[in-house]
């Protein structure tokens, strides 16, 4: 009850490691699921496992994942914890296993080091191998390290879109995992300011044995660093992304700022309305879109007209607000749409992407 009540949803729980039984506490794991569960608290199994063995490391997760409670519960996910022989083949075979045993839609979270981080293992990471098995990737962004002091907002965001470059993917899901070894109220909430500037769909402590009060109070902060909505908003990119309905981001980032012109080009190829491609020679295409013209585009362009009456072309909506823009100084309308912010906003607006 006390973590429900300092809005704790998630946590993460060690059932083994590699030179453990596959489940080292099964009477203790059970009473703790259902305790959870009964509070709406989400359990994931995590491991610390070497890899020397990947067929048996892989056995004692798919253990946590079939283990069941007295009352039949089960924990929601898996999170295995790769910090050693992190070869491209031994992680592959370890992750085929899983996937193949535990199914296509079974949730796999990879914890791993962050990229920036200099231990030697960290070079070997696969990270396209780790984007391709896992639904989540979960980095350890942990700043207070003993060989150099780092900034907990500049070390977060900075792992953030390495991760990103480094899979491929702009639309990955990452959760980070932030540094709770003594770690205090204000370097938390930079923590957490860095994962909302990066677009981090979630993140979690990793404490020191237990979470001081400072430290969950901190934690109880959470929904106003992170949209309540963050896993919707990556599903509609991911959808506009694969799709082509959207261009690929600046620097395959989805939290940078999305111009007017990406903007257009994303209801061209989503709309049934017919246009001129956006001007890219007009400076003020390259300005940053605002929820309100995104708005009242996405208006008019959802605005169909009755049957009978031909497709109207839509060059005038196109012109007539850049050239506005251009003439006035915008006022305080909140931030400008990233390309997750965009998506959404077309996706709900019921566009169909083709």
């Amino acid at each position: 009850m006390k973590l429900r009540n300092h809005g704790i949803r998630n946590l993460f729980i060690q059932t083994s490691r590699s030179n453990t039984p596959a489940i080292a506490h099964p009477e203790d794991l059970g009473k703790l699921i259902d305790s959870c569960h009964k509070h709406k608290i989400r359990v994931i199994a995590w491991a610390y496992l070497e890899l020397k063995d990947p067929a048996a490391d892989a056995a004692k997760m798919v253990a946590a994942a079939k283990f069941r409670s007295p009352s039949g519960e089960s924990v929601d996910a898996i999170a295995p914890d790769l910090e050693k022989n992190l070869q491209n083949g031994t992680v592959t075979k370890f992750s085929q296993i899983l996937r193949a045993t535990l199914g296509a839609h079974y949730p796999l979270i990879a914890c791993v080091y962050s990229p920036l981080n200099h231990y030697e293992e960290v070079v070997n990471i696969p990270w396209k191998t780790l984007a391709q098995y896992y639904d989540v990737i979960a980095p350890m962004s942990y700043w207070n390290s003993k060989y150099q002091k780092l900034d907990a907002h500049d070390y977060t965001l900075a792992t953030v879109r390495t991760i990103r470059q480094l899979t491929g993917r702009s639309d990955i899901e990452i959760h980070v995992i932030g540094d709770g070894m003594g770690t205090t109220a204000e370097s938390i909430h930079q923590f957490m300011k860095a994962c909302k500037r990066a677009e981090a769909t979630s993140a979690s402590l990793y404490p020191n044995q237990q979470a001081t009060a400072e430290q969950l109070t901190s934690l109880g902060r959470y929904p106003d660093f992170f949209e309540p909505n963050a896993r919707f908003r990556l599903a509609a990119y991911r959808q506009m992304l694969r799709s082509g309905a959207v261009d690929q981001p600046p620097g395959g980032d989805p939290a940078q700022t999305m111009t007017r012109f990406h903007f257009y080009r994303m209801l061209i190829k989503n709309s049934n309305a017919t246009f001129s491609a956006p001007d890219p020679s007009d400076p003020a295409m390259f300005a940053p879109i605002y929820a309100d013209e995104a708005f009242a585009l996405l208006a008019q362009v959802v605005d169909v007209p009755p049957a009978g009456r031909k497709k109207r072309r839509a060059d005038g909506w196109f012109a007539q607000p850049v050239a506005a823009e251009s003439q006035h100084v915008r006022r305080d309308k909140g931030k400008p749409l990233n390309f997750l912010d965009a998506s959404q906003m077309v996706l709900q607006a019921g566009f169909v992407a083709r």
